[in-house]
């Protein structure tokens, strides 16, 4: 076939041939043909990217041929992903005008109707869809989805039975019947869905796990949760899944089911070591800094090569006064990772802490070089500048870092909290003593028993909010110092 006629030759003797043997898709058919004929021309507009497909339609260069109900169809997808739902209904609307047997059409513009909240619109589509391809699996899924979203799980049941019926190896049927079962109290039904499904795909649970994954990514934490269960009911044993999910459950504060989660995908793959990491640097954010360091020690005798965690360990032993073993730590990360700016980040603040601001700039100044609009590496190194003699350049560094990041200027004021608080700490503890000689001298039992309860009180209220003070200061540094990407 060397020109659109032969194309199109061939076209017609298809047409004929699937009007007799496979009339109800017809149009399905015809469009993988034409798909693969564009395909060798060198003209197949299935690898055209969104936003090349959105410039085409802005441009009217992607105007489907005005007989072909496919076109419209499948311009109404693109339409439909690029948020245009008007225009995507229209040219559903269209694709059904031209061809009113056409099952996939009705049953795409029902899905569509159903995410637009359009209940009894999407039910006639769905019914519809089945009227005209009573054999197609997928007509029966979809309306079984819908179902299920409308809270008709006897409803839903029924419909990925018949999809099942018609295509015994369709693994999502099986997977969503079992969550729908599950739902209804069918526990035993729904363990053997979930077990068909996940041997008709063993690689299932992994997608599930993986999806949650992305989820974090995209800061839909509910969702990573509700994919990582469904991974876990198909594989109980799949460790990466656990840790997913708690590291999602983390996020949503949930900080009792994050630790078991990271627990059991620990007890499930003794060396897992991103598992360690992350519940060390859990226990970090929580203040359980030795137990923090257990976990980082773990992660590195399982990988020695393991950056992040010489990293993290570095953190935590800044926090606890350890700034030589910090500064190790992190050049170990540097020597492992060239590239990791936040581990620059942190030896430089070690550095200042032992009082060598000129190595210390040095650092802040990779870092930025790395990462060029770190606001914290901008931060740190105003106060080197200040602590080495350079005012001016201290102030520069200073203005660009709260240019960054505005929120730097709360940081500030909490540690000057800090420092104020720690003054009225001293205060308090000099007070106490002088109660405490003022307390020998009453006579009165009673009275001796009041100013004691006074001292517990006023004690008590300096430890709770000595607490939250503490707990505070974690979560400022977590913003600004723990929770960096390369």
């Amino acid at each position: 076939m060397e020109n659109r006629g032969d194309i199109e030759n061939t076209l017609k003797e298809l047409r004929s041939i699937v009007d007799k043997w496979a009339p109800q898709n017809k149009e399905d058919i015809l469009y993988w043909f034409r798909q693969y004929f564009a395909g060798i021309m060198g003209l197949d507009e299935l690898r055209l990217t969104v936003e090349e497909k959105q410039q085409k339609i802005e441009n009217k260069t992607m105007e489907p041929d005005p007989k072909n109900a496919i076109a419209y169809l499948n311009r109404g997808d693109v339409k439909r992903n690029l948020g245009d739902k008007l225009g995507a209904i229209e040219d559903y609307n269209k694709s059904i005008e031209l061809n009113s047997k056409y099952a996939r059409a009705f049953y795409t513009r029902a899905n569509f109707k159903n995410n637009l909240l359009d209940k009894q619109g999407a039910i006639e589509d769905f019914n519809k869809a089945i009227e005209l391809s009573p054999k197609d699996a997928i007509a029966y899924f979809c309306r079984g989805r819908a179902k299920d979203g409308w809270g008709d799980k006897q409803g839903t049941i029924e419909d990925y039975n018949k999809a099942i019926e018609l295509d015994s190896k369709l693994t999502i049927a099986y997977f969503n019947r079992g969550l729908a079962k599950d739902w209804i109290g069918d526990k035993q039904g729904a363990v053997e869905d979930y077990c068909k499904a996940n041997e008709l795909d063993p690689k299932l649970a992994s997608h599930f796990s993986n999806n949650g994954n992305f989820e974090i990514e995209l800061s839909n934490y509910t969702g990573a949760i509700e994919d990582c269960n469904k991974a876990i009911l198909l594989e109980p044993k799949n460790a990466f899944a656990y840790y997913t999910r708690g590291a999602a459950k983390e996020k949503l504060g949930d900080k009792k089911g994050a630790i078991e989660d990271y627990n059991k995908a620990i007890e499930l793959n003794l060396k897992y070591t991103w598992a360690y990491l992350k519940r060390g640097e859990f226990k970090q954010n929580m203040g359980a800094m030795q137990g923090a360091i257990i976990d980082y020690n773990k992660a590195i005798e399982l990988d020695p090569k393991f950056a992040w965690a010489y990293y993290k360990r570095g953190i935590v032993k800044e926090k606890l006064g350890d700034h030589t073993g910090a500064i190790d730590d992190n050049t170990k990360a540097i020597e492992l990772d060239p590239k990791f700016a936040s581990a620059y980040l942190y030896r430089g603040i070690a550095k200042i802490n032992i009082r060598n601001y000129t190595e210390a700039i040095e650092d802040f100044n990779k870092s930025l070089e790395l990462k060029s609009n770190d606001a914290l590496s901008f931060y740190n190194r105003s106060i080197a500048k200040e602590k080495a003699g350079d005012k001016p350049g201290s102030i520069s560094d200073y203005k660009k870092a709260k240019e960054l990041d505005p929120f730097l200027k709360d940081y500030k004021k909490i540690k000057i909290i800090t420092k104020i608080f720690l003054l009225v700490l001293f205060l308090s503890v000099f007070f106490g003593i002088s109660m405490y000689h003022v307390t020998i001298n009453f006579n009165s039992i009673y009275e001796r028993i009041l100013i004691l309860l006074f001292m517990v009180v006023f004690y008590s209220v300096f430890y709770v909010f000595r607490k939250f003070l503490r707990k505070l200061m974690y979560k400022f540094e977590d913003i600004f110092k723990m929770k960096w990407k390369r």
